[in-house]
């Protein structure tokens, strides 16, 4: 630690056991804002130093069991630096995309990123190929073939809109209400996949056009 000289507006000390974890946040008077005796485990931490996340130094006292923490602590703390990125990058299609219900941080700097801009892709035919939530087909002296270019385009766009086709329906009625619909036309799966290529066009017209996301419209089309 003596080597590390960057100031915190936050102190975390963590005296870390295999099963408890003491913890204890300074601010930069001295004063103690937060201590206690937690179990291990990364909710219970992650927990403890919400309040002093925008910009708090953690060190951690322990002989052999530090691994996951200081993972945890790497993994955090990329998060937060992405978020404060995008917002100097594209802050304006990353909360447009935040108003889609299930769709939080990790996965809006996801789609962000990947797309770059929208006005690189014609039209949303092309948006959805590229995100590989639909199939092309090859054509020739107009007849189509079967579907194919599955694996081209962005895997990444293509997670994202799956996870968040499923985070869209918790704790939403009106998502649970299309899903069944889609559910009893085309089973299970292949709903889930449609739902995914509805959150996909609708996130492409809302970057075009500068809205925000309308549930009430989504699900009536």
């Amino acid at each position: 630690m003596r080597f590390y000289t960057t100031q915190h507006a936050f102190c975390c000390g963590v005296d870390l056991h295999a099963r408890t974890m003491y913890v204890c946040v300074l601010d930069q008077a001295g004063e103690v804002r937060f201590h206690r005796n937690l179990p291990c485990r990364a909710d219970a931490f992650l927990q403890a130093i919400e309040p002093f996340r925008e910009d708090v130094g953690s060190g951690v006292e322990c002989v052999f069991c530090w691994y996951w923490l200081a993972d945890l602590c790497a993994a955090e703390q990329l998060e937060l630096f992405l978020g404060q990125e995008v917002r100097g990058h594209d802050a304006s299609s990353f909360y447009l995309l935040r108003t889609i219900p299930g769709i939080g941080q990790i996965l809006a700097l996801t789609i962000v990123y990947e797309i770059h801009t929208i006005e690189r892709f014609a039209g949303v035919g092309n948006f959805l190929s590229y995100a590989r939530l639909v199939k092309g087909s090859h054509s020739s002296a107009g007849k189509r073939g079967k579907p194919a270019g599955g694996k081209m385009g962005s895997v990444h766009l293509k997670w994202a809109f799956s996870e968040a086709a499923a985070l869209f329906l918790r704790a939403n009625p009106k998502g649970k209400k299309l899903f069944d619909r889609l559910n009893k036309k085309h089973g299970r799966g292949k709903a889930m996949g449609v739902l995914a290529a509805k959150l996909g066009r609708a996130a492409y017209f809302m970057l075009k056009r500068k809205e925000p996301f309308d549930l009430n419209r989504f699900v009536a089309a």
